[in-house]
């Protein structure tokens, strides 16, 4: 049974940005579980990439479709990544159906360098992750 707790969206908690402060305007993330790190740390690979879909995220991240779309529409909500439709014209005329593209955001590519650092201290990987070179 899908509850509202499954979906995150737990009755009087009020959300907190991953500082553990309460988020300006009620967004931002309440938890940052280890899919949404999954799809974030996939997204930081390539910061400036715009053309991300879900089954790509999907493939790549070895995720189900249905936490994909609901970790996009969650980092969406919190601003950390926009989305675009593809054009129907270059989508029917590859033979598939249009996508429904996604790009990290400023925001989003600090905010998600800031959790992974939290979250794992000490990986050279995320030591120096959005900072000015």
């Amino acid at each position: 049974m899908y509850s509202d707790r499954m979906a995150g969206r737990a009755g009087e908690d009020r959300p907190v940005q991953s500082s553990g402060t309460p988020a300006p305007g009620g967004a931002g993330p309440r938890r940052v579980t280890l899919p949404v790190l999954q799809v974030i740390d996939l997204l930081l690979a390539e910061p400036g990439r715009d053309d991300w879909f879900a089954l790509e995220v999907c493939r790549r991240t070895r995720l189900g479709s249905g936490t994909v779309a609901q970790i996009l529409f969650r980092l969406q909500e919190w601003g950390w990544v926009t989305s675009r439709w593809e054009d129907a014209t270059e989508a029917h005329r590859r033979g598939r159906p249009r996508r429904r593209f996604y790009q990290l955001t400023g925001l989003g590519a600090s905010e998600a360098c800031q959790v992974l650092r939290q979250r794992f201290p000490g990986v050279p990987r995320w030591a120096s992750a959005g900072d000015p070179a």
